[in-house]
């Protein structure tokens, strides 16, 4: 008969502790974007912004789906997915892709660089939450290079055909209050260099005649 083994001392077990990156990894970015979501809806945005976020998260979820077919993770949004889904939309993407009201014709492969701008804005507004709420330990943006847009050449007129504009607008500047108004604003606009909008902003009130200066209002001012 054998004596029985004496039960090895065994330390006592300490709690595990998961790391952060971890327990971060199990967090799907569809799950985490509903409740970030719900925040924006709580905060009263507009239906086209909350729109605009509901375009990115389809924008990630369709490029995270044609690299892996595994579940899309929020730790999976690090430096390189940016870069590469920046790449995707500029030249894989398809435009407009599966919108109902959209020809054929108009579902061109590239999205234009304002829109790429624009989902990078709002991917960034959700980085931030997540850094707030701790659902990521590292912003992907610190090291993103970030995202040069194509040179585009703006055609403007030149001093001849806009001396030409300036001539036909006012020769109909007599006929009617609405044309004279017109002609001042034709010329407001080609001397201030300002916005349409900065114009028809501008108030009586917004006017010094003392220092000949007027006070420009922001399109986003309240």
């Amino acid at each position: 008969m054998k004596y029985f083994d004496e039960k090895p001392i065994i330390a006592k077990r300490q709690p595990h502790k998961r790391s952060a990156e971890k327990a971060v990894k199990k967090e799907s970015v569809k799950l985490i974007f509903e409740k970030f979501l719900e925040v924006k809806q709580k905060q009263n945005l507009r239906v086209a912004t909350l729109n605009q976020h509901i375009g990115l998260y389809k924008s990630i979820e369709a490029f995270h789906e044609s690299q892996s077919d595994r579940p899309f993770y929020i730790a999976d949004i690090d430096t390189a997915f940016i870069s590469d889904w920046v790449h995707w939309m500029k030249n894989i993407a398809i435009k407009y892709d599966g919108h109902a009201y959209m020809p054929e014709h108009a579902q061109t492969i590239g999205m234009s660089d304002a829109t790429i701008e624009g989902r990078l804005k709002y991917l960034k507004t959700f980085v931030n939450w997540c850094l707030k709420e701790e659902k990521i330990s590292v912003d992907p943006f610190k090291k993103f290079d970030g995202f040069r847009k194509d040179e585009v050449e703006i055609d403007i007129l030149s001093r001849a055909e806009l001396d030409n504009l300036l001539k036909v607008v006012k020769s109909h500047s007599n006929k009617s209050f609405k044309n004279f108004r017109d002609y001042c604003l034709l010329h407001l606009l080609i001397d201030s260099m300002l916005r349409i909008t900065e114009c028809l902003l501008i108030s009586p009130n917004d006017i010094d005649h003392t220092n000949r200066t007027i006070i420009i209002r922001s399109a986003n001012a309240k």
